[in-house]
């Protein structure tokens, strides 16, 4: 008996709640289902947006990893040549180095 006047109190309370909705009457239940069909087709359409957004992401990803890796080849190359015309810059003060006191050298001769 008790689990008859809790199912009673149950149903009751769903009355009340289907009351409130305006879902009591058979044309409230068929526009309770047209609401609900319309939300999950805006449902679908916003995963389907969603997936493209992450796809798009995934795409720009790739292409900022690629800059990154062009970037670094081309830091790398600067360096690079940095290094060979600092070894140049060096080599001629040598040779200048040289040739200075070769001159000094002949001229106190």
């Amino acid at each position: 008996m008790e689990n008859y006047s809790d199912d009673m109190s149950l149903l009751e309370s769903y009355r009340a709640t289907m009351k409130n909705f305006k879902i009591d009457t058979s044309e409230g239940a068929a526009a309770l289902r047209v609401k609900v069909v319309e939300a999950e087709a805006r449902a679908v359409e916003v995963d389907k947006k969603m997936a493209s957004i992450k796809e798009r992401l995934e795409e720009y990803e790739n292409c900022i990893s690629v800059l990154d890796s062009m970037g670094s080849e081309e830091r790398a190359k600067q360096e690079r040549a940095f290094e060979l015309t600092e070894a140049q810059n060096k080599n001629e003060q040598s040779v200048k180095s040289a040739q200075e006191r070769r001159t000094r050298t002949e001229h106190e001769r």
